[in-house]
């Protein structure tokens, strides 16, 4: 993804809003912006992967609202499809004591 944007704005722009996305209170949202989870880990250091994009990984994984019952599936998918690709990108360390048990 950053070989169209400079890494500054990629770093300044894209990254923050798909962060915002992964956020959003629209489960369609979540479930979109799970889809982008593998370039945005190809962009992140190992600090940023473990302190930014791990806690709202187990937030999405764990999601139990109400209004996204109807469409958790949706989520959940996006959400395994991605975090696989993500594990190419992750440190050992981090897909064993972070990713793994977020799949469990």
């Amino acid at each position: 993804m950053v070989g169209k944007f400079s890494k500054t704005h990629y770093k300044s722009i894209i990254e923050p809003a798909v962060f915002k996305f992964l956020a959003s209170s629209e489960p369609e949202v979540r479930a979109g912006a799970c889809k982008c989870i593998e370039g945005l880990g190809k962009n992140l250091t190992q600090e940023e992967i473990k302190g930014k994009l791990l806690p709202i990984l187990k937030t999405l994984a764990q999601d139990e609202s109400q209004f996204v019952k109807s469409t958790k599936y949706l989520i959940l998918v996006a959400l395994a499809e991605n975090i696989l690709k993500l594990c190419t990108v992750a440190s050992k360390e981090i897909i064993k004591e972070n990713i793994i048990p977020i799949a469990m």
